[in-house]
């Protein structure tokens, strides 16, 4: 899950904090996901379409936040990609709604788990960025379904000592248990491990 999330049990200081950071990167995810609607909404108004969009269980924050979104510079740049690229929805969603899926993971199951984790975010930026290009292939989509796979394998990797900061484990189940590894192993390691044999 999001290092921001963290584990806990929720109970004593720490795991209020946990808790709260928790809930902060939920709202950044509603956030997003209501930003990506109205640019589509608003679109489809335009063309004389009506929106499907049901307002969220955060509606009273949307309307809050609508105003920081738009002089968001980063949502400014989106709108006008999306504008200019005509870039697929479909891509955005599932990169929002895997991050927010990932906040309640602290260890994914299987391989396969991970992979798909990586093709919703990674890959789905790759085609988004494919599209800004103006490069809409089959070939070339295969090639960025295996990049961002192969990224989010990378990402898990980088992020193993900081994740198990927060009681989380970035390998796999099915993997440790393959090749014998106890999650105590990576969530306290010996002192040999530290990295101090790894300096230069």
């Amino acid at each position: 899950s999001d290092p921001m999330g963290g584990g806990g049990d929720g109970m004593g200081g720490e795991g209020l904090g946990e808790m709260d950071s928790t809930l902060a990167s939920r709202l950044r995810m509603q956030w997003w996901r209501d930003a990506v609607a109205e640019f589509y909404e608003n679109d489809d108004e335009e063309n004389g379409g009506s929106s499907s969009h049901e307002p969220s269980s955060a509606g009273f924050l949307s309307q809050t936040y609508s105003a920081s979104r738009k002089h968001n510079p980063i949502v400014r740049e989106l709108g006008r990609a999306i504008n200019d690229a005509a870039l697929t929805r479909r891509f955005l969603d599932r990169m929002i709604d895997a991050r927010e899926h990932d906040l309640d993971v602290s260890q994914y199951d299987t391989m396969r788990d991970l992979v798909q984790y990586g093709e919703a975010t990674s890959s789905s930026f790759l085609y988004l960025s494919l599209e800004c290009c103006n490069v809409r292939e089959e070939r070339a989509d295969a090639v960025a379904s295996r990049i961002g796979a192969s990224m989010g394998i990378i990402t898990a990797l980088r992020s193993l000592v900081y994740r198990a900061n927060f009681g989380e484990i970035a390998i796999p189940a099915d993997v440790m248990a393959k090749y014998d590894v106890s999650a105590q192993f990576l969530l306290n390691p010996p002192d040999r491990f530290n990295g101090a044999e790894l300096s230069p």
